[in-house]
């Protein structure tokens, strides 16, 4: 009998990403993850007790990853650069949608280790507001952004910008940079 072929957590949560993405919720399986990674389906059950939780785990990890890239935005000094740094970092995100649509899918039950890992994500989504609180308020201390603004409301609307469709193929530079201009300036002429 062969031996295993040993691999990471890092390594199933890498591979999980795409397969995610290919076949999203309903079609992605152990099969696939354990072709891609060489190895057999009960290697895989001896880390992850069902889909459901790989899925979670795996969630959990795709966002302490993006959680630790966006604590980089305090090396700007500046609003305008810190907040140029935001934008570009959501929409450059754009598969991100995708995955928080797959992760919503996921059913969870009381008491099961599915619940556990939804409260952890649940907690890095406010860490990730928490996070960006203090470039709201410098931008409001540097006269860019209105001082009634609501900064939880402000940052959802900015996170959702990545799940605005380019249903007509406008080349990606000019896409954002249309984005970011509405973001900036708003749709209306300032008379």
């Amino acid at each position: 009998m062969a031996r295993e072929r040993k691999f990471t957590l890092e390594e199933v949560y890498r591979t999980v990403k795409p397969l995610l993405l290919t076949y999203g919720y309903d079609k992605f399986s152990f099969g696939h993850l354990a072709e891609d990674l060489d190895v057999s389906r009960g290697a895989l059950y001896k880390y992850f007790k069902n889909k459901d939780e790989l899925i979670m785990r795996y969630m959990v990890f795709e966002l302490r990853e993006q959680l630790a890239e966006l604590k980089t935005i305090h090396a700007y000094n500046t609003f305008e650069d810190q907040f140029d740094f935001l934008l570009d970092w959501v929409l450059k995100r754009e598969e991100l949608h995708v995955l928080i649509q797959v992760g919503s899918q996921v059913p969870v039950r009381a008491g099961t280790s599915v619940e556990k890992y939804k409260h952890k994500l649940d907690r890095l989504h406010l860490q990730m507001y928490k996070e960006l609180n203090p470039v709201m308020e410098l931008g409001k201390e540097a006269g860019w952004l209105r001082k009634d603004l609501d900064h939880r409301i402000a940052l959802g609307f900015i996170f959702q910008t990545v799940a605005i469709p380019n249903h007509f193929d406008v080349q990606h530079e000019e896409w954002v940079k249309t984005i970011k201009d509405m973001i900036r300036y708003g749709l209306f002429v300032q008379s």
